[in-house]
């Protein structure tokens, strides 16, 4: 690692060493940062979670409950990376 990351402490070491690993991108506070194509592969993956969590609703026999669920746990993970992400590389 560089001099500048060691001095600036853990969170900064995480981040350069997170870009060492992997130099097309980072995803910094669950946002992807870097090329449009680490982006797009990055989005997939949430989008591809975010679907692979609805199966496991269909447990919930109160519809209210659900409705209360969708919302206020699913929703904002995609409303998160939508305000984050630049919209021209959505």
């Amino acid at each position: 690692m560089t001099k500048i990351s060691e001095d600036l402490g853990p969170l900064v070491q995480s981040l350069v060493k997170g870009m060492m690993a992997n130099r097309s991108g980072v995803s910094v506070l669950g946002v992807p940062m870097g090329s449009d194509a680490y982006i797009k592969t990055f989005l997939a993956d949430k989008v591809q979670r975010f679907i692979a969590d609805f199966p496991a609703l269909n447990k919930l026999t109160d519809f209210k409950v659900y409705l209360n669920f969708v919302r206020f746990c699913l929703a904002p993970r995609l409303h998160y990376l939508l305000r984050a992400v630049c919209p021209a590389r959505v």
